[in-house]
């Protein structure tokens, strides 16, 4: 967490506490430990059992009744995240013991939590969540609720409100019970819209820190606290599947430089992947082995990448054999994408012309559509499963003529391209000759 805006120059040394002892705010008592702290240390208060109990409840009464004064929430929040910081004493039983127990903690930050104010509201939710998540106890049923309602809140808010939440994640999500809430209240659908913005919208978080997207800290922790939650989600984890997250990671696994992001959204994925169910479908559609494939020839100095792209990529292929190959086709159709492999050879058409009647003919419309498409080696192989298609279906050469690819591929018989261009040649020449296998091309 960024320091305070008003901790810079004299900040902090300018409050003067006298103002709220004389209005009632502050007790004298708690007034003399505040400025003991600021005189000495506060190593040194909180070496005094006496002392550090009376600067906790200090700070916190700062929080629920100097209301009017940010400055002096601003110091308040500073020093509790100061407390939990320092060795000299555990900071977290102190101020849970100030707050009169779990109960009380909310009731404590909810007010800076809800203001107008971005660090206060970033750093009151921190703070509550490290004191309500930091172990488990009896009472979590009734004290994390409110929390994990106001965390999704602001992570449903229009930007920049979700950067006041996503600092607390990590922390709620290594709490059992606080991954169960976040599950409930829909958590993985906020998570994933996030992190789908990151790593796709126009101001790419992950390559740059451009005014209105999220950093790469904001990525790793976003993709952290998915990863925590494919453990509550038991498989085939569709709350995933019906979020989009698959397809999220995929793409921010393309766009992220930064080690820790990488690493936290391979073990994302590697959790997903290793039921072998509908993300890894995704997962094939989307051609994650591509892109791991691609990491693979990369150096890496963080030891633990290249073991967790080796997993991945093992129960990727393991999904590929349990997907039937007609099945395999259709991933990669759907993903908007082909390249040249097992499923565009004369032997797969040969045994799955048929297919394509499934549907009303989908799987050939969608392969007309990508003779559109921006990437050549896409035209390429669309245009050569057009042509196999045509020699092996009845009447395929008349269906490829009536929906318009014998004219669109006849067009990319020009394509700047020389891939595109023989694979069009090729394929014209197959819709046009009825007996192929007596013309060599």
């Amino acid at each position: 967490l960024p320091p305070s805006p008003y901790a810079t120059g004299s900040g902090f040394a300018e409050i003067n506490w006298d103002i709220f002892t004389r209005s009632g705010s502050l007790s004298p008592p708690h007034a003399q430990v505040i400025r003991l702290a600021a005189t000495n240390s506060l190593d040194y208060v909180l070496a005094d059992s006496d002392d550090s109990a009376l600067y906790a409840q200090a700070v916190l009464k700062c929080l629920t009744d100097v209301t009017s004064s940010p400055i002096v929430s601003h110091y308040a929040l500073t020093q509790c995240l100061e407390v939990l910081s320092s060795d000299a004493r555990d900071g977290t039983g102190l101020l849970v013991d100030a707050a009169g127990g779990k109960e009380g903690i909310w009731e404590k930050f909810a007010g800076n939590a809800n203001a107008d104010d971005q660090w206060a509201v970033k750093a009151a939710t921190l703070i509550a969540t490290h004191l309500l998540c930091s172990s488990p106890s009896p009472s979590d049923s009734v004290v994390l609720p409110p929390l994990v309602t106001h965390v999704t809140s602001l992570l449903r808010s229009p930007f920049p409100s979700p950067l006041s939440a996503i600092p607390s994640l990590p922390c709620l999500t290594r709490s059992s019970a606080g991954r169960s809430l976040l599950v409930k209240d829909n958590g993985v659908a906020s998570l994933t819209k996030l992190l789908s913005s990151a790593a796709c919208g126009p101001g790419n978080g992950v390559v740059g820190n451009a005014p209105g997207s999220l950093g790469p800290q904001s990525c790793y922790e976003l993709t952290v606290s998915l990863w925590c939650l494919t453990y509550e989600v038991p498989p085939p984890h569709l709350p995933f599947k019906s979020s989009g997250t698959v397809p999220a990671l995929c793409e921010m696994l393309k766009v992220s430089g930064r080690e820790k992001v990488v690493r936290a959204t391979l073990s994302c994925l590697k959790a997903l992947a290793e039921n072998k169910g509908p993300c890894t479908g995704e997962m094939v559609q989307h051609n994650l082995m591509r892109t791991l494939l691609s990491l693979l020839d990369r150096q890496w100095s963080d030891p633990d990448i290249p073991d967790l792209l080796t997993s991945v990529k093992r129960s990727l292929q393991e999904g590929y054999k349990e997907l039937s190959t007609w099945e395999v086709y259709l991933t990669e159709l759907q993903s908007g994408s082909l390249d040249w492999g097992v499923t565009h050879t004369d032997a797969f058409w040969r045994s799955h012309s048929k297919r394509v009647e499934d549907d009303d003919f989908s799987a050939l419309k969608k392969l007309h559509l990508l003779l559109s498409s921006p990437h050549a080696t896409t035209q390429a192989v669309a245009c050569y499963d057009l042509g196999q298609f045509s020699r092996y279906y009845p009447s395929g050469r008349a269906v490829v003529k009536k929906m318009g690819g014998k004219d669109a591929m006849l067009r990319l018989c020009e394509h700047e391209d020389a891939e595109v261009q023989r694979a069009a040649l090729a394929a014209v020449s197959k819709v046009m000759v009825v007996n192929w296998e007596h013309v060599k091309v």
